[in-house]
Formats: structure tokens, sequence, C-alpha cells
């Protein structure tokens, strides 16, 4: 999380946890730079992997089309997925 808001925070402890952490609002998507493929691109490695990677012929393809959708969830649909 950004260190401005989390900084927003009155309550110490959420503070403390909010600094390095994720809120449940906020999704993951990779950890870590110049990401390793397998099997490797042509291309230097990917400093994030949330897009799509494509190559043809040893070369990215681009643009890759790509739509992002979320929803939320209730307590109990988190539970019957798992």
């Amino acid at each position: 999380m950004d260190a401005s808001e989390a900084s927003k925070s009155a309550e110490l402890a959420r503070r403390d946890y909010l600094f390095g952490n994720l809120d449940p609002d906020r999704i993951q998507f990779t950890v870590g730079r110049d990401l390793l493929l397998d099997p490797p691109p042509c291309a230097e490695p990917l400093n994030y992997f949330i897009y799509p990677h494509a190559e043809a012929d040893g070369a990215p393809l681009t643009p890759v089309s790509i739509q992002l959708e979320y929803r939320d969830l209730t307590s109990g649909a988190v539970a019957a997925t798992k």
C-alpha cells in the first residue's frame, strides 16, 4: 500500500499493518523485478507481469488486447470458492 495512504490511519496497529501489506480491496500481481518466464522471452526480463505478454518470431506482439473485470464477493461467496 502507498505510504501516504497508510499514514492516514489513526489506529497505530492498522497503520503498522498497512505499511507493506495489502488491504482487503487490493490484489497483488507480482513480487520482484526482472521476472523470468518459462520459456524465457526473447526480449528483456519483465519488470511487471500484469498484462499479457506474447511473442512471435522473437519479437513482442503489441498491442495485446486485454479486458479486466472485478466484482465484490460476499463472505459466503468467498467461502464457497475455497
